[in-house]
């Protein structure tokens, strides 16, 4: 027997969100109970070619803030060390992050879902994305947090954890963050940043859930 309480339950065992539930032969994205949703599949991506699944993101917006390339959160507060906002355009197909040269020694742009989402069930997020107007290369970062800062700590300061690569060429690029060790509801959110007075465009084409 299904049993709708809080979640799914079959025969007494709690379905996990990461789990495929079928009826009539059709597997099933969400099940209701009384008009009301109690199960919902984790969906393939949180970001798919201009689809913002905003379902479960609630879109996706940028922050003034990001996580660079060292750990650390850099953002618009002055100080010894500060970073300047890029600028996040939503396309149809694509999400762009452009940093000008403008003598700005760091630069950096973070997007992240306007919901926290349950990390429980969710092994790995991977991000896909392509670049151009590369003078010097860049750095992307697949992250999730707690919350944000606008100053100069670690981002572990506020619960978050990111995986990063560099890049000097157009790609396609992945970058990968192993989630497996977390639970609970993290805001999701990918950077890509440069330093040095770079200067960087980069296309967000998806983001991957395992």
């Amino acid at each position: 027997n299904l049993v709708a309480v809080m979640g799914l339950k079959f025969n007494g065992r709690l379905i996990p969100q990461s789990a495929h539930v079928r009826f009539n032969g059709l597997d099933r994205a969400r099940v209701l109970f009384n008009g009301r949703v109690v199960w919902q599949r984790i969906p393939d991506y949180l970001y798919n070619a201009g689809d913002q699944i905003t379902e479960w993101t609630g879109g996706w917006q940028q922050k003034d803030t990001y996580m660079a390339h060292n750990d650390y959160w850099f953002g618009n507060t002055p100080g010894a060390v500060s970073g300047l906002n890029g600028q996040l355009t939503i396309n149809a197909d694509n999400m762009k992050a452009y940093m000008p040269y403008d003598g700005q020694l760091y630069q950096g742009v973070l997007v992240s879902t306007v919901k926290q989402i349950d990390l429980t069930h969710i092994s790995g997020l991977t991000a896909i994305f392509t670049a151009s107007e590369m003078w010097g290369g860049g750095y992307a970062s697949m992250g999730v947090t707690q919350s944000f800062e606008n100053k100069y700590q670690p981002i572990s300061a506020t619960g978050g954890v990111c995986s990063r690569i560099s890049f000097n060429t157009a790609g396609p690029h992945s970058v990968t963050l192993d989630t497996t060790q977390l639970t609970g509801l993290y805001f999701v959110c990918f950077t890509t940043c440069v330093d040095n007075g770079a200067k960087l465009s980069t296309y967000l084409q998806n983001i991957k859930v395992s």
